[in-house]
Formats: C-alpha cells, sequence, structure tokens
C-alpha cells in the first residue's frame, strides 16, 4: 500500500494506491473517516485484480484544510475530486464511496458522468430533508459554533486509548485492535509536544450552515449514466425517502448486508470488496 500526495485545487491532497489493473477504482470516505480506513477493502479489491486509489477529503486524514477564511461545502469537494482525477491523468474511474463520500461519489457522477465508468454508494444518499423553516437556526447555529471554536485552545488527547474512546461515542461497537489502528492514522503528535491531536479540522465539528437540498440532489441522480450500485447495511443509516431517491438514477442495482451498520468496510472489509468485485466485473 503506498502512499503519495498530489497537488490539487490549491491544496497538497493524501492518497494511498495498491493493485495493479487497466481500470482505477477511486475510493472516497465518510464524514471524520480516512482513506486509511478502507485499506482492507482496498487490498480485496486489488487481490481481483484492480488498481485502487483511496483519497483522504479536504481536512481529513493527511489531506490538507481549508483555507482559515474558507469551509468545507460539497462543492468544494466536487472542485477538488476533478483536480485530483486531472492531476493523477485520469480521464475515467470507477467511482467508490460512503457515507458522505457516497454522496459526493453520485453528485459527481450526475454531473460528470463522462468521467465515471460505474458509480458505486454505500450508505450515502445525502442526509435526511430540513425543513426550510430551520435555514436562519442553522445560519445562526454556524456563527455560534465558529466562534466558539475560535475562542478555544483543544485539549491534547492523552494516548491512543483515549481516541479509542472519544471514537467510540459515536461508534459503540469499534473493536480494540481496529480502533487502535484508525486512532493511529486518524492523530498526530499535539504542537503542545503532549499528547495527541485529531488529524481533522475542528470546523468539521461545527454545524454546516447551507442546508441540503434534496431536490437539487435527486434531481442530479437522474443525470447519471453509468451503472450505479447501492449497498446499505441492514442496521445501517436509512433514509424515509431512499427507494424514491434510488429510483431517480437510471441504472441502479441494490445490495443489503445483513447484521452490518453503517461502518459496513469497518467491520466486513472482505466482504464488501467481494460485492463491489462482483459489480465491476459485470461492467
Amino acid at each position: 500500500m503506498m502512499d503519495h500526495f498530489v497537488e490539487a485545487n490549491g491544496l497538497r491532497h493524501h492518497l494511498i494506491e495498491t493493485g495493479v489493473g487497466a481500470r482505477t477504482v477511486l475510493v472516497l470516505h465518510g464524514f471524520l473517516d480516512l482513506a486509511r480506513s478502507f485499506e482492507p477493502t482496498c487490498r480485496a479489491l486489488a487481490e481481483a485484480g484492480h488498481r485502487v486509489i483511496a483519497l483522504d477529503l479536504r481536512g481529513h486524514g493527511e489531506t490538507e484544510w481549508a483555507a482559515p477564511s474558507g469551509y468545507y461545502y460539497f462543492t468544494d469537494y466536487m472542485l477538488d475530486l476533478e483536480c485530483v482525477l486531472d492531476a493523477l491523468g485520469l480521464s475515467e474511474v470507477d467511482l467508490v464511496g460512503h457515507s458522505m463520500g457516497g454522496t459526493l461519489a453520485t453528485l459527481f457522477a450526475g454531473v460528470r458522468p463522462t468521467r465515471i465508468r460505474t458509480v458505486t454508494s454505500i450508505e450515502g444518499l445525502g442526509p435526511p430533508e430540513l425543513p426550510v423553516a430551520d435555514v436562519p437556526r442553522r445560519y445562526d447555529r454556524w456563527l455560534t459554533g465558529m466562534a466558539k471554536l475560535r475562542s478555544r485552545t483543544p485539549r491534547p488527547l492523552r494516548d491512543l486509548d483515549e481516541a479509542v474512546e472519544r471514537m467510540r461515542v459515536m461508534h459503540a461497537d469499534l473493536p480494540d485492535a481496529l480502533g487502535r489502528s484508525l486512532a493511529a492514522h486518524a492523530t498526530r503528535p499535539h504542537p503542545s509536544g503532549e499528547g495527541l491531536a485529531w488529524r481533522f479540522d475542528p470546523r468539521h465539528q461545527t454545524q454546516s450552515p447551507v442546508a441540503f437540498r434534496v431536490d437539487g440532489y435527486t434531481e442530479t441522480l437522474s443525470q447519471i449514466r453509468a451503472p450505479m450500485l447501492f449497498v446499505g447495511g441492514a442496521r445501517g443509516f436509512r433514509l424515509a425517502d431512499e427507494k424514491a431517491r434510488l429510483e431517480r438514477v437510471p441504472d441502479v442495482r441494490t445490495v443489503e448486508l445483513d447484521g452490518l451498520g453503517h461502518m459496513l468496510h469497518w467491520h466486513a472489509p472482505e466482504r464488501l470488496a467481494r460485492v463491489l468485485a462482483e459489480f465491476l466485473s459485470a461492467h
């Protein structure tokens, strides 16, 4: 598994790569995750005969953060993705994304259909619809959150054990060995010289001021021309209108994996890779 960096859209992006093949599979992680968490899945896909690249999105892993005056929107991620493809000399890829990365993958596939051979979304079809009445409150919460963030100095994490404990607040079923491996990649030495700090930009902990437009998203889904696979966990994140969103995609197949929750690639990477490899071999 090779690490390398590319300059794209004014940021230094980190990627991991393995395998050789005529086709390139590009993997996009989810919110507060990182490319390294897909390493076992990438290795399994490489064994199936694919070149596989996983990308740290801006503000995650070892990719640079947005400028101090900037923020993180899907439009930024989309432009980063196009620039990364250009920097790698890839005119066409098989795109795989999880959660936030799945939403990004489907958006990009609808906007740049000629650059996508196939697209797979793992538990990622955008967030739920939010009422318009919530828009002013979102702006208020964002301004307040940014002010709080800029007024405090984050406390260092004591060690990897504390990092794993913090990760279990959101992922209670995270095993010890996997947790320590992920925590090792998701942290770096704290600038103070004591303890650890998260690699992700703390601005991710504020609520985005921009409400997700489901109508615009589903219209973009309707523009996808590549075959699409949607993979969900039986205990994963379900949307009330998930079926309606998927029905907007012209050519889509769905697979549900029993016994798994939202983080399929953490808990069953080889099983997930088999599903992905089967889909890729059919197209």
